[in-house]
C-alpha cells in the first residue's frame, strides 16, 4: 500500500469536517497529479478529491463546500458552509460538495455522487439540483457527476448544465 492509498484509507475512519488537511496533503504529494495505478474511488469523498486534482490539471479550482451544523460551547447551534443559513432554507436548496471556479473566472458548482447515480430522487438530492439549477441560470456552471471521467467529460465538451 503507498503513502496515498494509507491516507485514503485513514480518512475512513475519520469525522469529514478532519479531512481536509488529509486531502492538502495528498494534492500535495501527487504535486496536482492522479496517482499512478489502477484503484477504484471508495467513496464520494475520494472521487472528490480526484475531481480537484483533474480541475487544477484542467486549469479549474475546486474547494470542499463542507456544511452543517454543530453545537457552540454553549450549546447554541452555529450553521457552516456556503448558502446554510437556515434549516428551512437548507431543507430546499443544498450547496454543492465543490465551489469554485472555471479555467476563465466563471462560477462552478460540482456535485459528486456515487458510481451508478442517475438522477435527484430524494428531498435532499432535489434540494442540492435546485441550487445547481440556480447556478446555471444566473451564468454559472453547475452539475452532478459520479466520476472524475464524468467531470473531465463535461468540463472539456463545452458548457455543462445541470441534469
Amino acid at each position: 500500500m503507498n503513502k496515498i492509498e494509507r491516507l485514503i484509507s485513514q480518512k475512513r475512519d475519520m469525522n469529514p469536517a478532519d479531512c481536509t488537511l488529509i486531502d492538502d496533503h495528498i494534492l500535495w504529494l501527487t504535486n496536482a497529479t492522479l496517482p499512478q495505478g489502477n484503484y477504484e474511488a471508495i467513496s464520494e469523498t475520494d472521487t472528490q478529491q480526484r475531481i480537484r486534482v483533474k480541475a487544477v490539471e484542467l486549469g479549474c479550482v475546486l474547494w470542499r463546500n463542507n456544511s452543517g451544523v454543530l453545537p457552540d460551547r454553549k450549546g447554541r447551534p452555529v450553521r457552516f458552509g456556503l448558502g446554510n443559513d437556515s434549516g428551512k432554507i437548507n431543507k430546499n436548496f443544498k450547496s454543492a460538495d465543490l465551489i469554485g471556479m472555471s479555467r476563465t473566472g466563471v462560477f462552478m458548482a460540482v456535485e459528486v455522487k456515487h458510481p451508478g447515480w442517475k438522477s435527484p430522487q430524494n428531498e435532499r438530492e432535489k434540494a442540492q439540483w435546485a441550487f445547481l439549477l440556480d447556478v446555471v441560470t444566473k451564468g454559472g456552471i453547475g452539475f452532478f457527476v459520479t466520476s472524475v471521467e464524468d467531470f473531465t467529460r463535461r468540463i472539456t465538451n463545452g458548457r455543462p448544465s445541470t441534469d
